[in-house]
């Protein structure tokens, strides 16, 4: 391989691979993370790192919520392209909110051939997450070939997996710090009284 080409684009060998359950394909796109700044409000930080819990609790990608360069975004792109629309599109138009929120990899991760209902129109409909997807028939037939759900049972690439334990272990230092600017918010009154005040 040119050793000039750009190493994002290059699978690692499977001998290099090791286990990982976390799921770096799938990305809620209404969920929005950033970095824990102990700048922000109390409340705005619990919210925050709530968020981080639901993602953690659904084995996903801190990194990639975070926007970390990783060879799995190349590689939802590369899924996308290979379809007639850049999301999956609904049969329910009065559901555009859903849509959004759902891309092509849930599809594919989800698609089962028995749930599918031919359209008059060509078209083929079947559920995903609560909504009803509609796809053309060119659609279909690269879904039905089973070569894409194939693909995304592959290990993660190791150098995303090394990405992810970066920054979980910038998040769990975030949250250090966040516990010390806590504890600092502890004071107590001329009455030896303590209380609970953040420091501006």
């Amino acid at each position: 391989m040119d050793a000039g080409a750009d190493p994002i684009y290059r699978w690692a060998p499977q001998s290099e691979a090791q286990p990982c359950n976390l799921n770096f394909l799938a990305r809620q796109k209404n969920v929005h993370l950033r970095h824990l700044e102990v700048s922000e409000p109390p409340l705005s930080r619990l919210e925050l790192w709530a968020t981080y819990l639901v993602v953690l609790g659904r084995g996903e990608s801190l990194a990639r919520y975070l926007g970390v360069p990783l060879l799995s975004d190349f590689v939802e792109e590369k899924f996308n392209k290979l379809f007639s629309t850049c999301s999956p599109p609904l049969a329910e138009t009065d559901n555009a909110q859903g849509s959004n929120m759902l891309s092509w990899v849930d599809v594919i991760r989800e698609f089962e051939s028995d749930q599918v209902e031919y359209t008059d129109d060509g078209t083929c409909r079947f559920p995903i997450q609560g909504l009803l997807v509609q796809i053309s028939e060119t659609d279909y037939t690269i879904m039905q070939s089973g070569i894409l759900q194939k693909l995304l049972n592959l290990w993660p690439d190791p150098r995303d997996v090394q990405e992810e334990l970066e920054t979980v272990e910038l998040a769990i230092a975030e949250v250090s710090e966040w516990n010390q600017y806590a504890l600092q918010g502890r004071t107590v009154t001329p009455f030896n009284k303590t209380t609970n005040c953040f420091i501006p």
